[in-house]
């Protein structure tokens, strides 16, 4: 069964995507509900975790229910007929979203080379720069009618996901771009919310994260820390601190970045970037999570300094050489 074809077979959805959820995930989301609504379906999207406030300017993004949202406003209502799972490369990714979906036929939808393929039907296309990009040429392929607010979010959820076309960026990339503003979606606008509406409360949070900085293998590896103290004393949550692993991305010399971020029982989010060949999406895959070659994550369970320590050996035997030596610039 294709995928327009599972569209096509169920009347009610729900939309979920990955823990700690990024703007393609979220542009992907909305996109595909405004898609499905336009075919009379009934839709809803819950993600576990809360998406950031910095893409509050995308029309749809008052639709997106927490879990304890949809809780909340719905009590235990579980009578969706299928499932559709955005940029998730197992149903554990959605983490406890995935209850909701238990027994559901589900259109797995992704752009990850390391999707399990566990879907009843799969469209995963490691090729594309972002979810976006998928989800765009499948509803374009469709003859299906693109808004101004479906282009706002698609367009959003690549310029996000390729770093401002600098990452996974092809010919086609660019031209499924093109496309998208051409339907409406203005570049500045989504720029300008995407990247300068940074809550004043999140710089403060990135000021105390940044005093914890610090690098190792000589150089090649700066890592910093954001404790649940930080996330208490400066009144932000971890939605906050998703866009700090790219300001260490501009450190010199430094091959590897990693931001390691507290979470409640004892357990350690861990985002991951690289440069050129240094494979990231293996460290994270050692611990359960997945990405790309240059840009990774995973949770562990553990506390700070137990998750630092086995995620750095991890990463050092991806550095062919490097010191031992671990210092604060």
């Amino acid at each position: 069964m294709d995928p327009l074809k599972f569209v096509d077979s169920y009347r009610s959805f729900i939309i979920t995507g990955h823990l700690a959820p990024d703007g393609d995930a979220i542009g992907s989301e909305i996109a595909f509900y405004f898609f499905l609504r336009d075919l009379g379906k009934d839709t809803i999207i819950v993600n576990d975790e809360p998406a950031p406030e910095a893409f509050s300017f995308l029309p749809g993004f008052e639709h997106i229910y927490t879990l304890d949202e949809f809780h909340d406003h719905y009590g235990p209502r579980h009578d969706f007929e299928a499932a559709v799972f955005m940029e998730c490369s197992s149903r554990q990714r959605a983490g406890r979203t995935e209850r909701l979906t238990r027994g559901l036929p589900a259109l797995n939808i992704d752009h990850h080379f390391d999707n399990r393929n566990y879907g009843t039907v799969n469209l995963v296309i490691p090729q594309a720069a972002a979810c976006g990009e998928v989800i765009y040429e499948l509803i374009e392929g469709a003859g299906a009618r693109i808004t101004l607010e479906m282009a706002t979010a698609l367009y959003a959820a690549i310029l996000t996901d390729t770093a401002s076309f600098r990452f996974q960026t092809t010919a086609r990339t660019l031209r499924n771009a093109a496309d998208l503003i051409e339907l409406g979606a203005d570049p500045e606008k989504v720029a300008a919310g995407a990247y300068e509406q940074v809550p004043f409360k999140t710089f403060k949070l990135l000021a105390r994260s940044l005093e914890t900085l610090k690098q190792a293998c000589n150089g090649l590896v700066t890592y910093c820390r954001v404790s649940r103290r930080m996330y208490e004393e400066t009144g932000t949550s971890d939605s906050n601190s998703e866009s700090f692993i790219d300001y260490l991305r501009v450190i010199a010399r430094s091959r590897v970045n990693i931001v390691f971020k507290e979470l409640p029982d004892h357990r350690t989010r861990v985002n991951l970037r690289s440069k050129g060949d240094l494979d990231v999406q293996r460290v994270a895959s050692h611990f359960g999570g997945g990405g790309h070659r240059n840009a990774a994550g995973c949770s562990l369970e553990a506390g700070f300094e137990e998750a630092r320590n086995l995620v750095l050996a991890e990463v050092k035997k991806q550095l062919p050489h490097h010191g031992e030596k671990e210092r604060a610039p």
